[in-house]
């Protein structure tokens, strides 16, 4: 049966490639079962046409990676391609993108077309492709949602959009735990919709919107969410939460806590990458408010744990937001200048970062010319 021909699968063959899709993934995974596939696929509901090929994406970057493994090659090397033995890849394939062998490997496993199997397989009553079913995963149990509370579990670019009732018990997202759970994704949207619903409408009816060190974390460790909708709500309330009146000193107590959590939402899609330089700028204008030196020592931590964790693309935007915001500007030499010397240094030595050259140089520019004056 070949995808071209039909648009939708009768029940049995949709069954049919169901099993034959799962049983590709348990043979690209090595997992034992249907479950623990989708436990290694991070699998947590249906999903939609796109969000599929997301899946896809990912199921091919494990497969190279296991493949990979086994042949031999450590964590951080990279393997050769047949095209160039000796040169790694310049650039990683755009998420959602499966590459032609993976397509071709899976439409001959599934017996239609790759680009046509989001029509074939099973759907559930919503009409997302059935996950769930098709890897054997128990079945979640999602709150019934209505109305306006429907609205504040969903990304809202605006705060003023918000319904005013979301603003109603906003104190719940005082209590986000700093330990994030994506199988609590929408609850956690919900929650912190509700503190941005609250400082856009000028909800004094609890008093005043006390910002702690803590709750600032906790909502910066859902910037890097793999769902989209709770990563860019979190960027955004950061960013408002930026604009409140009050001391820096609870973004100072934490700060490069903070910039670590919300510079891993760049590795997520183009759009979180967009509203994480903005929310880095905005948190680093609250740390210079609070103390120069201390801005400098918090990026520069959070800019070394990038280092040491391997994310290239999390160091640019770490370092262009550091450039941008003049960091260096009017700061006496001293430990943190030093240290954020020599780290830019150590960048600079190591091609794996050459991504983030320009905007290490520009950063060390500075600080070579404050400690000249």
């Amino acid at each position: 049966m070949t995808a071209g021909a039909v648009l939708h699968a009768s029940p049995v063959a949709s069954k049919e490639i169901a099993d034959r899709f799962a049983a590709f993934a348990l043979g690209c995974l090595g997992s034992s079962t249907p479950s623990k596939a989708g436990s290694q696929l991070g699998i947590m509901g249906n999903v939609s046409e796109v969000e599929l090929r997301e899946v896809l994406s990912h199921l091919e970057a494990l497969a190279k990676q296991r493949a990979a493994k086994q042949a031999g090659y450590r964590e951080n090397e990279t393997a050769p391609s047949r095209s160039s033995p000796s040169r790694p890849k310049a650039t990683e394939a755009p998420t959602g993108v499966c590459s032609a062998e993976f397509k071709r490997a899976l439409s001959e496993a599934c017996g239609v077309d790759a680009d046509c199997i989001h029509l074939l397989l099973p759907r559930d009553a919503a009409g997302k492709v059935d996950l769930m079913g098709i890897f054997r995963m128990s079945s979640q149990t999602s709150v019934v949602v209505l109305g306006d509370e429907a609205h504040c579990r969903e990304y809202v670019d605006h705060a003023k959009d918000l319904p005013a009732t979301c603003a109603a018990d906003w104190q719940a997202v005082c209590h986000l735990e700093e330990e994030v759970k994506e199988s609590s994704w929408s609850e956690d949207t919900g929650r912190i919709n509700k503190l941005r619903a609250a400082i856009a409408h000028g909800d004094e009816s609890h008093g005043a919107l006390e910002v702690s060190s803590d709750l600032l974390v906790a909502v910066s460790r859902r910037c890097g969410s793999r769902r989209p909708a709770l990563g860019k709500t979190a960027l955004r309330a950061l960013q408002e939460l930026c604009h409140l009146p009050g001391e820096a000193s609870a973004w100072a107590a934490r700060g490069s806590e903070l910039l670590r959590c919300v510079s891993a939402a760049v590795l997520v899609t183009k759009v979180t990458a967009r509203l994480c330089d903005e929310t880095l700028d905005a948190i680093l204008r609250r740390l210079l408010e609070s103390s120069p030196t201390g801005a400098l020592e918090a990026v520069t931590a959070a800019t070394r744990h990038q280092v040491e964790a391997g994310h290239p693309t999390a160091v640019v935007a770490l370092l262009r937001a550091a450039s941008l915001r003049s960091l260096a500007a009017g700061r006496e030499p001293g430990e943190a200048a030093s240290a954020a010397v020599s780290l830019l240094k150590d960048i600079l030595e190591n091609r794996r970062f050459a991504m983030a050259f320009s905007e290490a140089r520009a950063l060390l520019r500075q600080l070579q010319t404050e400690s000249q004056t």
